[in-house]
């Protein structure tokens, strides 16, 4: 085991669409586990809040344990999206400070300035 992502780990990076390509991978993987671990954490919380009455709690106490035990799967959810999020806004930078760089090297500017 290589301890990487099959799908990211074959992709090269030495080139524009290969950064685009493994950029766009890494995104869909984070949106996939954010909605995964959003409904397991969902799905849970309904388990473990309608398991009725563990040792003779009331159900308003089950389902506020039941809340409390899952909020860290909520909060992970959120950090995946909030990855994908930033793993987009590398790819913007990436084309304003690479890519477009390059298309634009051999034209002529819009506008000069003359002082």
């Amino acid at each position: 085991m290589s301890g990487r992502i099959d799908s990211l780990a074959d992709i090269d990076l030495y080139d524009a669409e290969g950064v685009n390509t493994w950029l766009r991978e890494a995104c869909t993987i984070y949106k996939d586990l954010s909605r995964e671990i959003e409904f397991g954490a969902e799905a849970l919380r309904h388990a473990l809040g309608t398991a009725g009455g563990v040792l003779g709690w009331a159900d308003v106490e089950g389902r506020m344990r039941a809340r409390r035990t899952t909020a860290p799967l909520r909060r992970v959810a959120e950090a995946s999206q909030f990855s994908a999020i930033q793993i987009v806004k590398s790819g913007q930078l990436f084309k304003v400070n690479y890519s477009e760089g390059f298309e634009r090297a051999g034209k002529k500017p819009a506008k000069t300035f003359t002082f």
